[in-house]
């Protein structure tokens, strides 16, 4: 193969692999809704231990957040405390209580800032506190969500 050939098949190439790489990041982007801007499908994201999944929360426009929690730790853990933020408001549920491997719980938040009507996307901030088993160390489980409002 003549010097000319082969340095346009090198270019060609280099710039396949490239279009290869930038095809697989957007598509990675597209799956994970990054270009969605549309709050129909539920989001939950960042949670680990105890968690909340997608489809597992409302947030209605008097200001209401219900959540399910949902243990996906392998053993028993004892929730000590749940806070939930959206903008300006904060909302925390003290109440103590055991939940089993696998197990799901309903908390309800009350009176938090409203993002407005039905259709709005809304994101709220939680934060679960809890310890697992016999242990004295408190764990941390935090993430987002994101919906429109009911």
């Amino acid at each position: 193969m003549n010097k000319k050939a082969q340095a346009a098949l090198e270019y060609l190439m280099t710039y396949g692999w490239a279009i290869l790489i930038i095809a697989i990041i957007a598509g990675a982007l597209y799956y994970m809704n990054v270009f969605s801007s549309s709050c129909e499908t539920p989001i939950s994201t960042g949670f680990s231990g105890v968690e909340i999944l997608s489809n597992d929360f409302v947030f209605t426009s008097s200001g209401d957040l219900e959540i399910i929690l949902t243990n996906a730790a392998a053993e028993t853990v004892n929730i000590i405390n749940v806070t939930v933020q959206n903008g300006t408001s904060t909302a925390a549920n003290t109440t103590a209580l055991t939940l089993d491997a696998g197990s799901t719980i309903t908390y309800t938040f009350s009176g938090l800032t409203s993002p407005g009507s039905a259709g709005t996307c809304y994101t709220e901030d939680v934060s679960i506190y809890y310890t697992r088993g016999d242990l004295s160390t408190t764990f941390k489980s935090t993430g987002s969500l994101r919906h429109a409002v009911q």
